[in-house]
């Protein structure tokens, strides 16, 4: 029976890695329902429960040696896992793996990765090193295959996808809200406090004096709660922050559930509400962030968090919801798109498995 080992930042409560995740187990069972699965996991036993997939602890080398030795295909993905501008310490641990892989002689996909930035010249070295080896890679945005260019890449089929969570059917269409106007906010730590709290406090003042409703929503619980519980100990009234769980699609429909538009620092934020068919306004903390809003055809929404004027902000929300369903069906046509592409990742990576990749040398 074929087995997969998918290794990424799993384990760890971050309900945007999660659910690519869910993407990634559900469109490779969707053309493989025998493929086994073993995840490398913070948490294993919280993966094991949660998904039905057999999860080793990605800490323990012996164990990570043990399930790629018997496997058939390493997957690499998805998220941001090759970058080093969060540390250079998760880029190492990441290629190490696909070097693991490589060295046993078994074939690895990088899945709907998104790639960089990468800036030391010793990781852009490695990178490359480690990178033309592998068999195949997928990723999940322009900017990233240019990352992968300008790193100097070459040899495995590199194709541009989209993100898995496009793949996940069970998110849904979220229907607009009749009346009331709720807006989202996913905020993650980042920068100067006294700033984000600065831009936060306008843009609640501002909404807020409209009848507005405004639902923080911590997409990663452990570092993004204790923020929205600031936040919203300074904001006025008619600011709410989600406590409920977020570890699956329903959880997630619910969070989202009236949104007329959504806030976003948080990437998974912002492809969740587009997947569900809402409006998006990104906060471009990240080039990741810029690369995602362009892609969805709303690169002018864009607000880096370092240069972001609070009133801009508040006119670029006023904006997306006063252009209600004509911007809706523009976000749905482009999730749509966004969802036959990432089901392109599963089709790719059983071809890989099975030795039907045109021009695989191994």
């Amino acid at each position: 029976m074929p087995r997969a080992v998918i290794s990424g930042y799993y384990g760890f409560g971050n309900c945007g890695d999660d659910a690519i995740l869910r993407g990634i187990i559900s469109g490779l069972r969707q053309q493989d329902a025998d493929l086994e699965v073993v995840v490398l996991s913070a948490n294993p036993a919280e993966t094991r429960n949660r998904l039905g997939v057999a999860a080793v602890n990605r800490y323990n080398p012996v164990a990570v040696a043990r399930a790629i030795a018997g496997a058939d295909l390493l997957i690499s993905g998805g998220g941001s896992l090759l970058q080093d501008i969060t540390s250079t310490r998760s880029l190492l641990y990441y290629l190490s793996v696909i070097q693991m892989a490589l060295s046993m002689g078994k074939r690895v996909m990088l899945y709907a990765n998104g790639i960089g930035p990468i800036t030391r010249a010793t990781n852009r070295q490695l990178c490359r090193r480690v990178l033309c080896r592998v068999h195949l890679i997928t990723v999940r945005d322009d900017s990233s295959r240019e990352e992968l260019e300008s790193l100097g890449v070459r040899g495995p089929l590199i194709e541009v996808t989209a993100d898995p969570v496009f793949a996940l059917d069970e998110l849904g269409t979220q229907e607009p809200p009749e009346t009331e106007v709720t807006v989202g906010a996913a905020f993650r730590p980042w920068g100067p406090p006294d700033r984000l709290q600065w831009v936060f406090s306008v843009l609640a003042s501002t909404l807020t004096r409209r009848g507005w409703r405004i639902r923080l929503i911590p997409m990663h619980w452990k570092e993004d709660h204790p923020l929205a519980a600031r936040l919203r100990t300074a904001a006025p009234g008619g600011v709410e922050v989600w406590t409920g769980p977020l570890a699956e699609p329903a959880d997630l429909r619910a969070a989202f559930s009236g949104l007329s538009v959504m806030v976003g620092m948080r990437l998974h934020a912002l492809m969740f509400a587009v997947k569900m068919g809402i409006p998006v306004v990104g906060l471009a903390y990240d080039p990741k962030v810029t690369a995602f809003l362009r892609s969805v055809g709303q690169e002018q929404l864009a607000e880096s968090l370092d240069s972001v004027d609070p009133q801009r902000l508040c006119e670029a929300v006023s904006g997306a919801v006063r252009s209600g369903p004509e911007l809706r069906a523009r976000v749905r046509e482009h999730a749509a798109q966004l969802a036959a592409r990432a089901r392109r990742n599963a089709e790719l990576a059983v071809a890989l498995l099975r030795g039907e990749m045109v021009g695989d040398p191994r």
